[in-house]
């Protein structure tokens, strides 16, 4: 389930943005807050994987508006990289946003649909983007699901695959490496025919001897992976700064 927080003050809008998102994302689960107290309360509950943020929001206090909010939610460290989508009416304050909050993208009022669908898309795409669980078998045709954001990296070996992840290793033999690269999505990075890695929890990539490090293991880097990796390393690096 994708989580959506969208915080708009006018009924219309957000009854507007709630409609496009539904349509755009039909998984998904939408809260909404039509204030900065509301929304604020909904940030300290729950883990969101898409934010929509009005930047002027009616509050006795001025200072409690989109940006202000938008501080509050990458002070968690689990809100560092998540996409944040900015909607307003006044130009001004997108260098602003831009600047301070490094957010995703903006989205100018009034809006269309186009306009939220491409948003979204350019959102899910970006490699700090939650990625969604697979689901897999082992080899004793058992199923399990595998959480994207615990997962180290994939091996493959003898037509089975290993899922290293923060809590231990796990062997699927039901699906390729292809299979689920594409099912992951663009946060991760295929580095040689045999591994996939999570481009979240690469420690630092070694030109010496060609490899990544990840925990206390090193993957290499196949040649005809290269250039591949290292230009989504690049925009993945540039994308968290």
């Amino acid at each position: 389930m994708y989580k959506v927080l969208v915080v708009e003050d006018e009924k219309v809008q957000l009854a507007v943005l709630v409609d496009f998102i539904k349509r755009i994302i039909p998984e998904s689960e939408i809260y909404t807050a039509d204030g900065f107290h509301s929304a604020h309360r909904l940030i300290n509950v729950h883990l969101f994987d898409l934010f929509f943020l009005d930047i002027i929001l009616s509050d006795r206090n001025p200072e409690n508006d989109g940006i202000r909010l938008a501080h509050m939610i990458r002070k968690k460290w689990q809100n560092a990289y998540t996409p944040i989508i900015f909607v307003t009416i006044k130009p001004e304050d997108i260098m602003q946003a831009i600047n301070q909050i490094h957010c995703h993208s903006y989205i100018m009022k009034p809006i269309c649909f186009e306009d939220i669908q491409n948003a979204i898309n350019n959102a899910i795409a970006s490699p700090t983007a939650k990625s969604f669980p697979v689901d897999v078998r082992d080899q004793n045709g058992i199923s399990f699901s595998v959480n994207p954001q615990e997962l180290l990296y994939i091996s493959s070996l003898d037509h089975q695959l290993f899922y290293v992840t923060e809590k231990g290793t796990f062997t699927s033999v039901t699906r390729s490496l292809s299979y689920i690269e594409e099912k992951l999505g663009s946060g991760f990075v295929r580095v040689h025919r045999s591994y996939l890695v999570n481009l979240r929890k690469i420690r630092y990539y070694d030109r010496t001897d060609n490899t990544v490090r990840i925990g206390k293991d090193a993957i290499p880097i196949g040649r005809a992976f290269k250039n591949h990796f290292l230009e989504k390393y690049a925009n993945f690096s540039r994308s968290i700064k």
